[in-house]
């Protein structure tokens, strides 16, 4: 019989330390946790006109830097998508200002990762997008943001076409236009490190050798003192 309770004391424990765990940080940071997080920006983002009709679709990633006392201390865009969905973004959470709550616990600055992903869709159909970044890194999960285009002519090329595209002009030797299609790939994909080496390899034959740093800096810190690989890894 002691046997018996010692097993179920054990199991109630082990439970409480995974429920512990499993605790997010950001339910600690924002009022409504991270549900109201995403609850709120998926409200109030909207889909700018400007980039439905300039068939702007991609993986947009935020970061907000929150202080100990709660207040907002920085915004910065971390994979842009265009400049009307970049500023919407940013404007809608600084409107998030008073919902960051007090950390006693903490004497330094938290920032956390908002992705927000874009699609201009045919049927304007919305659907889940699974967060492919290690929890430990404050990336919540994604919001989708889609937008019904009326016209056939705002309903962008698919990833396949603007692979094909990349490819053509690759072997054409149009480095410039190559460039500009591996810019939409990592636009809708801001984790894909071959794209990332692609286009270091295309802007060291175009002598863009600052652009050529910038990307070998981005492999090794995708966020402050993490890879693209560390941030990839769930185990």
């Amino acid at each position: 019989m002691k046997t018996k309770y010692l097993l179920i004391f054990l199991f109630l424990n082990l439970t409480g330390i995974y429920l512990i765990a499993q605790d997010k940080i950001m339910d600690r940071r924002f009022k409504g946790k991270e549900i109201g997080l995403r609850e709120f920006l998926g409200s109030n983002i909207v889909y700018p006109a400007e980039a439905i009709e300039n068939k702007s679709i991609g993986y947009s990633i935020t970061s907000v830097t929150i202080t100990p006392e709660g207040d907002i201390f920085e915004i910065s865009t971390v994979n842009p998508i265009c400049k009307s969905i970049d500023e919407n973004i940013i404007q809608v959470l600084q409107s998030t200002k008073n919902k960051w709550l007090k950390c006693d616990s903490i004497s330094i600055n938290q920032t956390f990762y908002i992705p927000v992903v874009y699609v201009l869709a045919p049927s304007g159909e919305s659907f889940a997008i699974e967060n492919p970044v290690n929890e430990k890194y404050n990336f919540v999960d994604p919001i989708v943001i889609t937008a019904m285009p009326l016209l056939q002519k705002f309903i962008p090329e698919d990833d396949e076409t603007v692979a094909a595209k990349l490819s053509e002009n690759l072997s054409g030797n149009d480095y410039q236009k190559a460039l500009d299609f591996v810019d939409e790939l990592i636009r809708r994909n801001p984790f894909n490190r071959e794209l990332y080496q692609l286009r270091l390899s295309i802007n060291r034959k175009l002598h863009k050798n600052d652009l050529v740093l910038k990307d070998a800096q981005k492999m090794q810190n995708f966020i402050p003192g993490v890879s693209l690989d560390e941030l990839l890894n769930k185990n």
